[in-house]
């Protein structure tokens, strides 16, 4: 069994080590962990975005771990492997097991603490990912209602990723508009065209903006029941990949 594990992961604001999960270590030492990860072994595996593995530190250690504060306080620990978490060439943080046993750890020690992180690292940048979406949604509706226009945002497989009560009630739909997302926009298309002079001409008008990805702004469409509309397509588009249409 492995007695002691730590998983630390960088606060973007101070630019510092976090203790996430300190097993194996009482409340105080796990504050002085915190405070001292960034000049111990948990700072090396960060500075040389390396894997550090000794498996006897009576031995093996380098010399700017040795000099480090507190270094005196883990020397209970005999085996001590460090992995960095890394995603698309960023270091997120480090995952950290040690035992006060020497020779305690293997290549597979090494392989299956790696495949730990890799996984880590996609989770912690998914969340990250998810989190900033939720934020530029959030800023997305404030500037929405602002405007008091319709808008709808469609994502790359055609799925309602948003839409907003204005343009409910342009279309005089008996729905929230909540209700609508994650449905299909082609569908939706068919389901509404009828309430435009030309249904025809509007299908494939949004077809060929689709294809095309061009943005089109202020553009006029005549509804069946007289009413004038001014339309504007733009694609949304993250590092050249396209994410769907506004």
């Amino acid at each position: 069994s492995i007695e002691y594990t730590g998983f630390y992961l960088i606060d973007p604001n101070s630019e510092q080590l976090t203790l996430v999960m300190g097993k194996g270590l009482s409340p105080e030492e796990q504050l002085i962990a915190q405070e001292t990860a960034m000049s111990r072994h948990p700072g090396w595996v960060l500075k040389h975005r390396r894997v550090y593995l000794s498996n006897d530190e009576l031995i093996s250690v380098p010399d700017e771990l040795k000099n480090a504060p507190h270094y005196s306080q883990t020397l209970r620990i005999r085996s001590r492997l460090y992995c960095p978490i890394i995603h698309e060439e960023k270091i997120l943080g480090t995952l950290g097991i040690a035992s006060v046993r020497p020779n305690s750890f293997s290549d597979s020690h090494v392989k299956l603490l790696e495949f730990l992180c890799q996984v880590i690292a996609i989770t912690q940048a998914n969340l990250f990912s998810v989190s900033k979406l939720n934020k530029a949604l959030s800023r997305l509706q404030h500037l929405i209602d602002v405007t008091h226009s319709g808008v709808l945002i469609e994502d790359e497989k055609r799925k309602v990723l948003y839409s907003n009560a204005e343009l409910v009630k342009i279309f005089q739909l008996p729905i929230q508009p909540e209700v609508m997302v994650g449905e299909d926009c082609e569908v939706a298309l068919q389901q509404l065209k009828a309430l435009f002079k030309d249904p025809v001409q509007f299908e494939q008008r949004v077809h060929a903006l689709l294809k095309k990805r061009q943005p089109s702004l202020g553009e006029k469409i005549q509804m069946a029941d007289g009413r004038l509309l001014e339309r504007d397509f733009i694609p949304l588009e993250q590092d050249g990949i396209e994410q769907g249409v506004l």
